[in-house]
């Protein structure tokens, strides 16, 4: 199953992302970077 995750690259959405890999969910992430970072985004499905 994949979930979409809007702000992913923030601290939230990348928790949540982590959350979701740890019970088999592959997260894709949506995020324009503008407050996020990418290294919060290594390892995950990434859509800008």
């Amino acid at each position: 199953m994949k979930v979409l995750i809007a702000g992913g690259a923030g601290y939230i959405g990348s928790t949540v992302a982590s959350a979701c890999l740890d019970e088999g969910i592959a997260p894709v992430l949506l995020d324009s970077l503008v407050r996020g970072r990418r290294e919060y985004t290594e390892g995950r499905i990434e859509l800008r």
